[in-house]
């Protein structure tokens, strides 16, 4: 091999290897796994002899406060009255105003994880003997936030931006290497 398609090759290579690195650890980055709930009170499916006073929902990470929702509805769809969800860590709460009349209720959600992503989901409950809550998929959920990041895209993003600037670089330095004979 003539030594002057070394650094052409040599280039190639190394983004080669710092492409199937990205490709390999950003992945398995532990900021990157969607937050999820861990925990509830009430519990998903309770059947509580008195209503509660608050909804706690707790995850498996931090929460930001500027993008955490909490709705509790009624079997019929109807938002219940409640003062704007607190923020605590990895707990958001929900204090309700007034007593919630017997009958099924649903618990939506929506938060925004570490790495940008929306997640949301539903939980039920009911009050006094046992009734049909409405079904966590007719639950009212929002839209997601324009304002919400997507970190892992525009990391994607650039890892292929930098493949190519390599390649492209490994190319143009044989290009000029083979111009120079």
């Amino acid at each position: 091999m003539p030594s002057s398609h070394r650094p052409a090759r040599t280039a190639a290579l190394i983004g080669g290897l710092v492409t199937l690195a990205l490709a390999v650890v950003l992945p398995a980055a532990p900021a990157w796994a969607h937050n999820e709930l861990t925990t509830s009170t009430p519990t998903d499916g309770a059947n509580l002899s008195a209503p509660p006073r608050q909804v706690v929902l707790t995850f498996a990470q931090r929460l930001d406060p500027r993008y955490t929702q909490i709705v509790v509805t009624d079997g019929h769809r109807e938002p219940m009255p409640a003062k704007l969800p607190t923020v605590s860590g990895m707990s958001a709460s929900l204090d309700l105003e007034g007593d919630l009349p017997d009958g099924g209720y649903t618990v939506a959600y929506r938060v925004v994880s570490p790495d940008g992503h929306p997640v949301q989901g539903a939980l039920t409950f009911s009050v006094g003997p046992p009734t049909n809550a409405a079904s966590p998929s007719d639950a009212p959920v929002a839209a997601p936030s324009a304002s919400a990041s997507h970190l892992p895209v525009a990391v994607v993003v650039a890892a292929v931006a930098a493949t190519l600037l390599a390649v492209a670089g490994g190319w143009a330095l044989r290009r000029n290497r083979v111009r120079a004979r």
